[in-house]
């Protein structure tokens, strides 16, 4: 318990002395020739165009025909495996059940 109360208490000193060395210092301010540029760039409404090569464009193009394709063909192999898939499971189904089959009531 002792060693806990010295902890807090050296702990607390620290948290004092670095509050302490806090006092004196002023905000930072930045330059006024930027807060000059910053404003007028806000007063203008200035707008960058980017502009792309073609060879870029269709690059980009081509990238998302392949992703779509793909997304296609991995869609229509998971309804594929998903149907043979719940056939098997009928299969094992009707076949560890038969023997209801053939209990009469």
């Amino acid at each position: 318990m002792n060693d806990i109360l010295i902890d807090m208490e050296a702990k607390e000193q620290w948290i004092n002395e670095t509050m302490e060395s806090l006092n004196g210092l002023n905000r930072a301010r930045a330059d006024q020739s930027l807060l000059h540029d910053l404003l007028g760039r806000i007063d203008r409404n200035e707008r960058k165009t980017v502009t792309l090569r073609t060879g870029t464009l269709m690059r980009i193009a081509a990238g998302i025909v392949i992703l779509v394709a793909l997304n296609i063909i991995s869609i229509l192999f998971y309804d594929h495996l998903n149907s043979s898939e719940q056939t098997n499971r009928k299969l094992v189904a009707t076949e560890y059940f038969s023997y209801l089959d053939t209990i009469k009531y």
